[in-house]
C-alpha cells in the first residue's frame, strides 16, 4: 500500500485464508482489490507464482513474505522506485551476522550478481536476500520450468538462478535507514514486535495502520473511517483512526 499496490492475491492454508478474508473481505474498504488463493501443502515460494497464474496474468509482480518486516523512511518511495521496472526480476540484499539462515546473494568484486545459494553451510557472502521480490511478467513460465529441491520445494533460490543466467537480476542493498526483520523464530518475532511496540509508545504512531494508509494514499476518505469505528469495539486503535479525523 505504501508503494501504491491495490491488486493482491493472498495466498494461505485453508485453515488461515478464511480469516483474513472475513477481516478483510474483497478490500473494498481499504480501496484495494483482493484475492485469496490456498496453498495447503509447503511446495516451496516460486509454488505462489503458479497458484497466481491467472492472477498475474501479463503483469510484473511483487512477492512479499507474511513472516518478514520493513520498516523506515522513504521505503515505500524504494518500492515504487523498483516496482515501476518491469524487466527481470529485483530484490533486495541486506548485511547479516548469520548469512547461513538465508538466502545468500553472491557478487562479483565489480558489484555484478553471480548466484544465489540457498541457506548455504559455507557462505560466501554476508548479503542476505529477504523476503521482498519483484519479477517481470514472465515468472510464471519460468517457474514452470523449476524442478522441486530436495525437499520436494520449487525454491526461489533456483528462480532467481534462472535469471541471473540471462543476466536480469539485479540487486539494491537496503539503506542503513532501514530496518528488516525475518519473523521466522520465536526470538525474531519477539525482537520485532519489541521494535514495534517501543516506536509505536515514543511516538504516539500507529505502525501499518491499513485505514490510515488508505486515507492518506486517497483511496478512502472520511465516511469510510467514520463506518470503520462506528462498526468496530472502542480500542486504542479506532482511537487512533479517530485522531486521524481529528487531526487529518
Amino acid at each position: 500500500m505504501l508503494a501504491g499496490i491495490r491488486d493482491i492475491l493472498i495466498i494461505g492454508t485453508s485453515r488461515d485464508i478464511n480469516h483474513y478474508e472475513l477481516m478483510f473481505d474483497n478490500g473494498s474498504r481499504l480501496g484495494l482489490r483482493l484475492s485469496y488463493a490456498v496453498q495447503d501443502h509447503p511446495r516451496g515460494i516460486s509454488d505462489a507464482f503458479l497458484i497466481g497464474q491467472e492472477f498475474i496474468s501479463d503483469r510484473p509482480i511483487c512477492l512479499a513474505l507474511g513472516d518478514n518486516m520493513f520498516y523506515g523512511a522513504g521505503f515505500g518511495d524504494l518500492v515504487r522506485k523498483i516496482g515501476n521496472s518491469h524487466d527481470g526480476a529485483s530484490i533486495f540484499a541486506v548485511k547479516v551476522g548469520d548469512p547461513s539462515r538465508f538466502g545468500v546473494l553472491n557478487v562479483s568484486d565489480e558489484g555484478y550478481v553471480v548466484s544465489v545459494d540457498e541457506k548455504p553451510t559455507s557462505p560466501q557472502s554476508d548479503l542476505a536476500i529477504p523476503g521482498f521480490y519483484f519479477f517481470d511478467r514472465k515468472v510464471s513460465y519460468l517457474a514452470k520450468q523449476l524442478t522441486p529441491s530436495r525437499r520436494g520445494e520449487l525454491e526461489v533460490t533456483d528462480l532467481l538462478n534462472a535469471y541471473c543466467a540471462v543476466n536480469e537480476l539485479s540487486y539494491q542493498v537496503l539503506p542503513r535507514g532501514i530496518s528488516w526483520f525475518d519473523m521466522g523464530t520465536p526470538d525474531s518475532l519477539l525482537e520485532a514486535s519489541n521494535f514495534v511496540y517501543s516506536l509505536e509508545k515514543r511516538h504516539n504512531i500507529v505502525i501499518s495502520c491499513l485505514e490510515e494508509l488508505a486515507f492518506r494514499n486517497g483511496w478512502i476518505g472520511e465516511t469510510e473511517l467514520y463506518d470503520f469505528i462506528s462498526g468496530s469495539p472502542t480500542s486504542s486503535y479506532t482511537n487512533y483512526i479517530r485522531s486521524l479525523l481529528s487531526n487529518g
